[in-house]
């Protein structure tokens, strides 16, 4: 191969890897939007919203339960940053609340999984779990 046509074709690669990269960046960031608005909606109470982030399949498998405004969140937090694999992503949180008829503090880690679809973003692929 020529030489410059070798040059052009290293360009062209690097180029490629480049914009393969800045759409795993861009998908990291919106990963990273997606876990600070679901954590947000969590922790300030809106729990009947949290179930908007889940897939559209699992959404009507998963309608929200009912007495969602008995249960007070106290502490939100991530126990470790997001893993991504692909079109899927997995973080672990802890959520410490209260069930505000019995005033018992209570503790749940929450294993979720996420999934990107390049349509609606990142949704949650996993049910979200009950608190009792």
């Amino acid at each position: 191969m020529p030489l410059p046509l070798l040059f052009i074709a290293l360009l062209t690669g690097l180029w490629l890897s480049g914009c393969q990269t800045l759409g795993v960046k861009d998908r990291q960031a919106q990963l990273e939007e997606t876990l600070r608005v679901y954590s947000g909606t969590v922790r300030w109470g809106e729990l009947a919203d949290a179930y908007r982030f889940l897939s559209p399949e699992l959404a009507q498998e998963q309608p929200p339960p009912e007495g969602l405004a008995n249960i007070r969140v106290t502490r939100y937090e991530a126990a470790d940053s997001p893993v991504i694999n692909g079109d899927s992503a997995q973080v672990t949180a802890r959520i410490r609340y209260i069930q505000q008829d019995r005033q018992v503090v209570q503790t749940l880690v929450d294993k979720q999984v996420w999934r990107f679809d390049p349509s609606s973003g990142w949704r949650r692929s996993n049910p979200i779990p009950v608190m009792q």
